[in-house]
């Protein structure tokens, strides 16, 4: 079994835990790493109020910058990175989702339902003859 591409990252990360570098992250520019605090994080230390979340987007390497202020009062800032992967699908399933829904889910928007649509364990048939 292979990790998934997050724990590949994890893993990467070392004893330190601040900073989660990898392969395809080293090419990402990284505002205010070496140069000092960034706009944002000055913003931060002056007391000011939060920043907007930021998104951007480099080739298929998706990153959310955040920030929220804890409990104690500490204002944390959290970036979150993702691979954008496509996946085509066949002709036959691409056809299916363009489907009208029906039933309880008539007026949902498109994808599942959570409260209509289960995941269940796998079944597996044994055929008889």
């Amino acid at each position: 079994s292979k990790p998934s591409w997050a724990d590949q990252v994890e893993e990467e990360g070392g004893e330190d835990d601040k900073c989660i570098t990898s392969e395809l992250l080293k090419d990402l520019p990284l505002p205010g790493v070496l140069g000092g605090p960034s706009s944002a994080e000055a913003e931060l230390l002056k007391g000011g109020p939060l920043p907007s979340p930021k998104e951007l987007i480099n080739g298929n390497i998706k990153t959310i910058t955040e920030y929220r202020e804890e409990e104690d009062g500490r204002k944390v800032k959290i970036i979150r990175t993702f691979r954008i992967e496509t996946r085509k699908a066949s002709k036959a399933v691409a056809r299916r989702k363009n489907w009208k829904k029906f039933g309880n889910s008539e007026f949902d928007a498109p994808g599942p339902n959570v409260a209509t649509t289960t995941v269940s364990d796998d079944v597996f048939m044994t055929f008889i003859t």
